[in-house]
């Protein structure tokens, strides 16, 4: 009970609990609350005395009193129905509180010296979700002081809030209220406590009641000392899930990222079933917990990235209380008083995996050290899985991001601190979710206005999952992501994330969302995601080398710039009916000065082929435009051997589509976009991509697969239309020895005047040399293309003759063109064949004869006029 206790009466109210006889038919008990609001009565004072000790004076009263009001208690319809009495026992714990307040906006009222103690039925050894409190708050500092309060009667509003503990039933908790009502002139305060919310490991619901107190004023009036209590019911409804919440505050100054002096904790639950949601119909989650400050703070906004995970205090288990278990990502801001933070799990259901994605905002009371937060959340199912529900923190796999991100044309950046990627592996079979979730923190610095709604691009290199090969084995790879619909306002920043990500096992899609805060010179940020839709690679391949270079007319290639390095692959092998896809995506860095690249790749150590092959991929780099980005392209050719096990049985030829075909532009280079600002690149398989063929070479029995590569040759004259030079290197595989094989090349020379309207140019070029056996060899080719919007394409098409062999070679160059310059890179393949004679024609019966190279045979002719060869 409580009461205002004046100088002959007193009025207040009471609050218990009842529990029913039992039923005598069923003889179960039902149990509710006792209510009563206008409990009053009279007060007799009988002796009035003074009490000195040590200085010290006290008077007190000595009387009776007599409740002589109507004192009415009302039964509520029972909150708890067949109970077995013999069960059912009384149990209680304690409670404590801060309040903080104004007198209508002006003003303001503090209480730090808040107790009290709560009482509730035990159901066996279960708690029932509802029950009573009586909280009593001080007077004196640290207790009930205000100051400021306007003259005579007024309203008063506060927040009210803190933790409760019953350690037996592990009902710890928290609780926060709103409450308020009028001082009057007479120093009695009576008001409501409402609004409240409790949450604690078993239960979640409301709590509200009356509430009285007492002021006395000072020196002046408007200040004084105050004490107060409240009474009341708390009701609520079982949890099915709960999680503890400890997240650390966090900052970035410029170069670190500190933690701040604020502890935070509290709990996360929810009373709606995790498992019948989905995302047209999320579950309602809450949030409750403490804050405190044990040092001057460091920054006055901060981002937070967390874990947590279900948590059964009934049987100490980590699964939901009704089947099933999950791990989240937790993270977000903490800003001005606001909290906000997004959510992505992992869970596990009666065999079934999948995602949770959700998110929560809330606010913090820093005055009494409180905060709440209100959300949603669903699943999405994915696979199924053999790993039961309580064993899912066992079979987490871990791992990281690391990257940067760059906006244009904002002047924003940054970089990736902490960060965390978990998916789920089955560590007693051999299977894995091809997905997760992940997080990351992300701070750097800006240039000031920021033009909203900002874009960037962030990635780098990433853990993404195992991959299982007789045991799980470390996946890593390459992600990048689109930062789009930004927001930067109110020192607040938000943005949405969706990109890819690519190992050398698997590929697949990235989304989140970003929340953050920002002061005058930096920013920080917590990014929280799920990646998904895991397609398995039927091949992938390592860079072995990757150059950037630039052409001299009269050194030649000049590598003279940064690397250029990553993984490609693809869902379609490259022995299959059909083409393959090309994807890649890796890190570059690189001079503008240099647009030419080279790269060289192999098997992908531990990738899904296991045949050897070795790939080459030449081309250039071409400037931004009107809505795109930089880009490269260029042509991919390579070899390939196939191993039975215990020898290899055929050689043969990669080869990617031709740029040029019959003198027109095909559309099918291998293509992607450069991100200067991370120095990231990618490239993706789409309708005009190029796409992997192989071709076979040469059938046999080898020891071993080696391809030897030749020297840079020297610089020959290009004339036409474009001039300059060009130089070539070629690549065979030793063990085949059939004069079979791929080769590169390099050209530049100085800009022409003029490109015909049409963009089509032809030009010529040829040398002679000594080849790898002391002989003259005699080269001459076409190169024929067209140009423009500052790049240029090519086809070539040539011939070689030395006195062992003649043959063919065709490839494409892909170049830029400059106002002064131009500069290429190509790739193409070639076959020699064997001379049956020596000499200028070959005599036939009479007549002349030449070698048709396409179709590699000798023709002759029954003509008296010799034909070109």
């Amino acid at each position: 009970s409580a009461a205002l206790w004046r100088a002959d009466n007193f009025t207040g109210a009471i609050r218990t609990l009842y529990l029913t006889p039992p039923d005598a038919t069923t003889g179960k008990s039902t149990a509710g609350f006792l209510t009563g609001d206008s409990i009053a009565g009279t007060i007799y004072n009988l002796v009035q005395d003074r009490q000195e000790y040590d200085g010290y004076v006290e008077t007190y009263t000595v009387g009776l009193w007599e409740s002589t009001g109507t004192n009415t208690l009302t039964a509520s319809t029972p909150v708890a129905t067949g109970l077995d009495p013999e069960a059912v026992t009384l149990a209680g714990g304690s409670m404590n509180a801060k309040l903080s307040g104004t007198f209508g906006g002006a003003g303001a009222l503090t209480n730090d010296a808040a107790w009290g103690d709560f009482t509730f039925f035990m159901n066996g050894a279960i708690p029932l979700p509802f029950g009573v409190y009586d909280l009593k708050l001080g007077s004196g500092d640290p207790g009930g002081i205000f100051s400021g309060k306007p003259t005579g009667a007024t309203s008063w509003t506060a927040k009210i809030g803190g933790a409760f503990n019953y350690e037996a039933a592990y009902e710890y908790g928290y609780w926060l209220a709103d409450v308020g009502g009028q001082w009057n002139a007479a120093g009695e305060i009576t008001g409501n406590v409402s609004n409240g919310t409790y949450l604690t490991p078993t239960q979640m619901g409301t709590l509200s009641g009356p509430f009285y107190g007492l002021y006395t004023e000072g020196e002046t009036p408007d200040s004084g000392t105050w004490v107060g209590q409240s009474i009341g019911n708390y009701e609520g409804a079982d949890l099915k899930f709960v999680s503890d919440l400890y997240p650390s505050l966090r900052y970035y100054n410029g170069s670190d990222w500190p933690y701040d002096s604020i502890s935070v904790y509290g709990l996360l639950g929810g009373t709606d079933s995790l498992w019948g949601s989905s995302a047209s119909s999320p579950v309602t989650i809450r949030a409750l917990g403490q804050w405190s400050l044990y040092d001057s703070p460091g920054s006055t906004s901060h981002i937070f990235n967390t874990v947590t995970y279900s948590h059964n205090y009934k049987d100490a288990s980590m699964t939901t209380y009704d089947g099933g278990s999950y791990y989240l990502l937790y993270g977000g801001l903490e800003l001005n008083g606001q909290m906000d933070a997004n959510i992505a799990g992992l869970y596990i259901k009666d065999g079934k995996a999948g995602f949770l994605i959700g998110s929560i905002a809330g606010s913090i009371y820093q005055d009494i050290g409180m905060w709440n937060a209100e959300g949603s959340m669903y699943k999405e199912e994915k696979i199924d899985t053999n790993v039961p529900a309580e064993s899912l923190n066992s079979n987490i796999w871990y791992g990281s991001l690391y990257g940067n991100m760059s906006a244009y044309p904002n002047d924003l950046s940054g970089s990736i601190g902490y960060s965390a990627v978990r998916t789920l592996y089955d560590n007693a079979g051999t299977t894995w979710m091809k997905g997760g979730i992940w997080s990351f923190d992300l701070g750097g610095s800006h240039g000031g206005t920021i033009v909203t709604p900002w874009t960037a691009v962030v990635g780098g290199q990433g853990d993404f999952a195992p991959y299982y090969n007789g045991a799980f084995i470390l996946d890593p790879g390459y992600w990048l992501a689109d930062m789009s619909n930004g927001a930067w306002n109110g020192n607040k920043i938000g943005a949405d994330i969706s990109g890819a990500y690519l190992t050398r096992h698997q590929m697949g899609t990235m989304n989140g969302h970003l929340l953050g805060t920002y002061n005058n010179t930096t920013w920080q940020a917590a990014g929280i995601g799920t990646y998904d839709n895991g397609q398995e690679l039927a091949y992938s391949a390592d860079t072995l080398l990757g150059n950037w270079a630039h052409y001299d007319a009269a050194a030649g290639l000049v590598t003279d710039s940064g690397a250029f390095a990553g993984i490609i692959g693809g869902v379609s092998s490259i022995f299959g009916d059909l083409s393959a896809d090309i994807n890649g995506m890796g890190a570059y860095s690189r001079s503008l000065n240099s647009p030419l690249f080279m790269m060289t790749l192999a098997n992908a150590y531990g990738g899904p082929e296991t045949n050897p092959f070795r790939l080459y991929y030449g081309g250039a780099a071409h400037p931004a435009g009107e809505g795109y980005g930089e880009w490269f392209e260029g042509r991919m050719m390579g070899f390939y051997a196939k191993w039975n096990g215990t020898k290899y049985t055929e050689f043969g030829l990669l080869s990617s589509d031709k740029l040029i075909v019959d003198g027109k532009e095909s559309g099918y280079s291998v293509d992607g976009y450069l991100y200067p600002g991370i120095g990231m690149w990618n490239m993706y398989d789409y309708k005009y991509q190029g796409r992997l063929t192989s071709t076979k070479m040469a059938d046999g029995e080898f020891a071993s697969f080696t391809v030897e590569e030749s020297d840079w040759s020297s610089p020959a004259p290009i004339v036409g239309d474009l001039q300059g030079t060009m130089q070539m290197q070629t690549a065979k595989i030793l063990e085949a020895n059939e004069g079979w094989g791929i080769w590169m090349s390099a050209a530049g020379g100085s800009a022409p005047e003029t490109i015909p309207e049409t963009g089509k140019w032809a030009g010529a070029t040829g040398w002679k040399e000594t080849n790898e056996y002391g002989k003259s060899s005699y080269t001459i080719a076409s190169v024929d293309g067209y140009a423009g919007d500052g790049g240029f394409w090519a086809g070539v098409s040539g011939r070689f003759l030395n006195p062992d062999n003649m043959g063919i070679f065709t490839g494409d160059l892909v170049g830029i063109l400059g106002s002064d310059t131009w500069q290429a890179m190509g790739i193409g393949s070639f076959e020699a064949f064997p001379l049956a004679y020596n000499g200028a024609f070959l005599e036939d019966n009479g007549g002349f004869g030449y070698w048709d190279f396409v179709n590699k045979k000798f023709v002759t002719e029954d003509s008296s006029t010799p034909p070109l060869p």
